[in-house]
């Protein structure tokens, strides 16, 4: 987590909160091109093997994918008050699909040993944010 947070939160990569989540997901679909698409996410592989089996176990996971959108729900408020991201989206509704999105294109990449699922997710994202 703290990987996400300094990548979308920070101004380390850079002060532009839109740049900062197109790195981000390059560097996601960097990071799964390397490992030859096999997923390093625990909390992806955890989340559908125990989600029936292990209420607590489910609850810590549903705690971290909360953290996440919160991220992102951040940088999209910082990235609609300097006009870099569509303002007229609902960041709290945004980073949820954002997050679907990502969480679904990545198990698709695993399937077809393909960086092409989760780069398309990266560009429908990239778009679908940037102002008109």
């Amino acid at each position: 987590m703290i990987y996400k947070r300094r990548a979308l939160l920070s101004n380390e990569l850079s002060e532009n909160p839109y740049e900062r989540l197109v790195t981000y997901l390059d560097m996601n679909v960097a990071r799964l091109f390397e490992q030859s698409c096999k997923c390093s996410c625990l909390v992806q592989k955890l989340a559908s093997e125990v989600a029936t089996f292990s209420d607590d176990m489910r609850a810590v996971l549903v705690e971290g994918m909360r953290e996440w959108s919160g991220f992102l729900e951040k940088l999209i408020v910082e990235g609609q008050e300097k006009g870099v991201i569509r303002k007229e989206l609902d960041p709290t509704t945004t980073a949820a699909l954002l997050q679907d999105l990502l969480a679904g294109s990545s198990p698709r990449s695993q399937l077809e040993h393909s960086v092409a699922p989760l780069g398309n997710t990266a560009l429908f994202i990239r778009e679908y944010l940037k102002p008109s």
